[in-house]
């Protein structure tokens, strides 16, 4: 199994690896970084890894959050197949308990595109429930999840976010948000920027000071 962030993680990250087993006997393979009791989990887009999180990850903990960066990329959530729900979606919740038994009293799920997907997937079936969703640029479904049956399942705050001319994904946020019966909110922004980059630092401005108020509020 591939070494998780090999080509991005620097020791001063102080990172963790760590693989978490599943009750499906899947593993699941990750980054820890920070520490302490405000949890966040970052899930990436589709071909991607944990470094495409990174840069946003050494953000949040530089202001105090505990950031389980889960690679898809390298983990063995294939051995998923024919188990339902989604397979993506029981890997980002299995990732959200881990994070709580490592010490995060609040757990916030961050997903990007793909990532966006699976963690209202995973929203919909974690107990004890999380904290909140960040969905950018999600795709109503993807890889066997119904994203809009989970959506109304949710009974946690939802952020969604996508960017305009990145019009199919716009069009499936709008459609995520209408189904969602929890307290939400949706910020369609200019551009063509798709998932990671809205909230990069050369992102959308709006849309990161957005994101950030929202994990600030849910993960507190």
């Amino acid at each position: 199994m591939p070494e998780v962030g090999a080509t991005c993680l620097e020791p001063s990250d102080r990172a963790r690896r760590v693989i978490i087993p599943t009750s499906t006997g899947a593993k699941l393979t990750a980054a820890l970084l920070g520490q302490g009791r405000r949890g966040v989990v970052l899930v990436h887009e589709s071909n991607q890894d944990v470094c495409q999180w990174l840069p946003y990850a050494r953000e949040l903990v530089r202001t105090g959050y505990f950031v389980l960066g889960l690679d898809l990329s390298t983990s063995g959530y294939v051995q998923y197949e024919g188990v339902q729900p989604s397979p993506l979606g029981l890997s980002v919740s299995a990732a959200a308990g881990y994070l709580r038994k490592q010490g995060a009293g609040r757990v916030v799920l961050v997903g990007a595109s793909m990532g966006g997907t699976a963690s209202l997937a995973a929203a919909a079936i974690t107990t004890p429930r999380v904290d909140g969703v960040v969905s950018l640029s999600a795709p109503a479904e993807f890889d066997g999840i119904d994203a809009r049956t989970a959506a109304g399942m949710l009974r946690v705050p939802v952020l969604y976010g996508a960017a305009a001319d990145d019009r199919s994904f716009a069009d499936a946020s709008r459609v995520l948000h209408a189904a969602t019966t929890s307290k939400k909110s949706i910020h369609i922004v200019p551009g063509t920027r798709h998932g990671v980059a809205l909230v990069a630092q050369d992102g959308d401005p709006t849309l990161r000071r957005a994101v950030g108020a929202f994990i600030a509020m849910h993960a507190r």
